[in-house]
Order: C-alpha cells, then structure tokens, then sequence
C-alpha cells in the first residue's frame, strides 16, 4: 500500500533541506519519494492521503541510552535523600531494579516506550536490569516494542553487585538474546566499579564469539574514576580499552569524570559516548565536556538515561548546559542538533542495519507530522533553532515507524491508554512493597 502524507514543510535533513508544500511517499516500511506536495499528487493519484495540514514533518527521533525498567520509580518517595552518587544508586535504583518481576519488566517497557513515541521518539537503545527477574527479560521489553511498534536495540546490563550467580545469569541472557536476534542488541555490563577482572574478561570472551560490541556506563560519577585507580592503578577507560571492551560500536554512558588521556582512548577507540544533561545535572554528577571532546574526535550521541523520553526537551537542556558551562551564548545549540538529528541517525542506521532518520528514498519509514506552523521562515540553515526555540513533544501529532502509525492525531494506535495505567498502577504497588 502507498501512502502519500502532506502537503507540510518536509525537513528531510538531506541536501534537499527543507520541501516547503512537500510530501512523503511511503510504501511498506520504506520512503520511495520526497517532493513537492502536488507533483506526488499527481503522480500516484490512488495513495492513500495522511494529510498534514501545511504543519512541519521530520524524522522520527532517536534516543540513544535509556533505562526503561526506571519507570516504576516515578512517584515513589525512597525516603532520605541521597547524598552522594554512590547512594543515589543503593538507595533508589538497586532497590527499585531488584524489585522487578516478569509483568513489572514488561509494563515499564509498554508505558516507556509508550511515551517515546508520544514524544516522537521511534528509536530507542535500552540498558536494562531486573536481578530477581533475568532470563527471558529482555523478550519482555522486545514483546512491549513490537506491540507498539517501535525500534529498540536492548541488552542486560552485568554486574558483580549480586554475586557470581548474578553476573553469570546475566552473562547468559546476554547471549540468549543475542543469539535470538529478535532485534538489534548489544552485550550489557554496568560500570567499572561493579565489575571484576573476571567478569570482564568473561563478557569480552563471550561477546568476541558473537560478534558484539558493548553498553556500559562509564565514568558517570566519582566512583568510577576511584574504583578503577585502586584496584587497577589506572583510570576507568585505561581499564575498559586493556580489558577490550571499547571499540567500536561500543556505547558507554556519560563520561563525566574523564581526563584529557581518556578522551583520546575514546576517539582512537570508535565506542561512542552517550550524552545525558537531564540526568548528569538532576544526579549532581557534574557534566561532561562534551564540545572539547567532540573536538578531539570523540563520536557522541544523545539519550535520556530514563530521567525523560522527550528528546526535544533533552536537546535543549545539553544547549543550554554547554552555553552556560563554555559561557559562550547560543554554543551548543547548532552542536547538540547536528548531534540529534544526524549522528544519533548515523550510528543507530548502523545498529539498525538500514537508513534512519533522513526523509528521503529508500530511508526507513519513520516520521512525525507535527501541529508546528513555524511563524517565522524556515530554512535547512535555522531549522535547528525552531527546534531549540518552537517545536515541543506538544506538537507531535502523528507518528510512523517503519510504515506502521503508532501514534494517530496524540493517540496511540491499537493500545487502551486507561486500561493499561490501571494495570501498571496496580503492579507499581506490589514492587512498591517489594522496595
């Protein structure tokens, strides 16, 4: 079936720029053309008509590190507050992870992706952990993504903070899924601090016979940085890179406390470092120098760390954060849109193993019709600035992945919103108890 939607101001993010009165043609889960509204119009007269009412249309959105099993933290008072890093992690999340079961994996995944994709979000690469809960927990998020019809690269993040067993199993589920290939996956480890020699070594060996590259938190907070130097003499990513875990397609997490020498074991690496504003200010961690480190070659893309799946609001917060930090007006904003717009695309079109995130012929058929009439002109030039300045999560109307609508006129498609916030509040207070 062809499906022809427009007419709009089509921000294509190619060198086509933006097609004011344009259209997309979609068949299946492809784009098979981009061009003025009227010429598609005429040329494929019997396509079914999505129309967009003269608003903006753009690539679906791309989130590049996320923690879906957070979700039942929301609302939650975990009692008093954290002083430090360290115990925002023993107090809140290790509790909250160990409380999940089977149906509280598989309802944080539903209700979370179900919010991407309200924000126009049609990607998503998790980083999960349920230690009560592991073998099979990863087909719990892929059964969510494929109901709602989202993209989602997963893995299981691996720890030695709940024994050999525990490190083990999630060793095991890492390959379980990875072997699968149900969807695009990645080999999970934790952090640095939570990891020994051994099992290091283990999930090097074992993700060297699959193929795989790695998701790892890296250098989030002090901790990291800390552990490494005394129990290896080196800093965190001297350790990661002598262990073989970065390299390229690896993602690590953060990158806060780096030093100038780990910033170049990044960039001589490949992995590519995920930026989380909302979560490294909200955590008090520090921030990372992510516009020195882009200078020195370091690929880096944005995600959220599960503090919001609202990835518009995330490219204001790394802007302004970076503005603020470099004191130079306006630094990060072309930056940080260069950043979500085409390198998230870029390295999830490799994960994904086809073109995501550009509107043009033969790209993945992921896109959003908003409600923006920009008030100003538009232009490929300035389009990163109706972003920062104009366009919300509010006026993302319609969403399409692979073809399929997810979201139609704010509504999720084949999903009753009501009937699954009772089912999750339900759930949410048995693993309240639990915690």
């Amino acid at each position: 079936m062809k499906r022809l939607i427009g007419p709009g101001a089509v921000a294509t993010m190619t060198a086509s720029g933006v097609i004011h009165s344009g259209g997309v043609l979609v068949e299946g889960d492809r784009i098979t053309a981009v061009a003025a509204y009227d010429e598609l119009a005429e040329l494929y007269p019997d396509a079914e008509r999505l129309d967009a009412r003269g608003a903006v249309i753009m690539p679906g959105l791309t989130n590049a590190h996320t923690h879906l099993y957070g979700l039942f933290a929301r609302g939650f008072a975990f009692g008093a507050s954290p002083a430090s890093f360290r115990q925002i992690l023993e107090q809140v999340w290790w509790r909250l992870d160990k409380a999940l079961a089977r149906e509280a994996v598989h309802l944080s995944a539903l209700c979370g992706l179900a919010d991407h994709l309200r924000c126009g979000v049609t990607t998503i690469v998790d980083h999960h952990a349920s230690p009560s809960y592991i073998e099979g927990s990863l087909d719990e998020i892929a059964d969510a993504a494929e109901h709602l019809g989202i993209r989602a690269c997963l893995c299981y993040e691996v720890t030695d903070r709940n024994g050999p067993a525990g490190a083990a199993a999630g060793i095991a589920e890492n390959v379980r899924y990875l072997k699968a290939r149900r969807t695009p996956a990645l080999f999970g480890l934790h952090a640095s601090f939570t990891l020994s020699d051994e099992t290091l070594a283990a999930a090097r060996r074992t993700a060297d016979d699959l193929g795989a590259s790695f998701h790892i938190h890296l250098a989030e907070g002090p901790e990291d940085p800390a552990h490494a130097l005394i129990h290896s003499g080196q800093r965190t990513a001297h350790r990661l890179a002598k262990a073989g875990i970065l390299r390229p397609g690896t993602f690590v997490g953060h990158g806060v406390h780096l030093d100038e020498e780990e910033a170049a074991i990044l960039a001589y690496t490949g992995a590519t470092l995920t930026h989380q504003p909302h979560s490294n200010m909200g955590n008090a961690v520090g921030f990372p120098r992510i516009l020195h480190m882009r200078e020195r070659g370091v690929k880096v893309a944005l995600g959220t760390d599960g503090y919001t799946p609202d990835m518009l609001e995330t490219l204001r917060a790394a802007a302004t954060l970076h503005s603020h930090a470099t004191v130079t007006p306006s630094a990060g904003v072309g930056e940080f849109a260069n950043v979500l717009l085409k390198e998230n695309p870029s390295l999830l079109s490799t994960v994904f193993q086809q073109p995501i995130g550009r509107l043009e012929p033969n790209a993945a058929a992921d896109l959003i019709i908003t409600d923006y009439h920009p008030p100003t002109p538009m232009t490929a030039d300035n389009f990163p600035f109706h972003l920062y300045f104009g366009i919300s999560s509010a006026h993302i109307r319609t969403v399409i992945v692979g073809g399929r609508i997810a979201v139609l006129d704010h509504r999720l498609v084949g999903l009753d919103e009501e009937a699954l916030s009772r089912q999750a509040q339900h759930v949410a207070g048995q693993v309240w108890k639990q915690i």
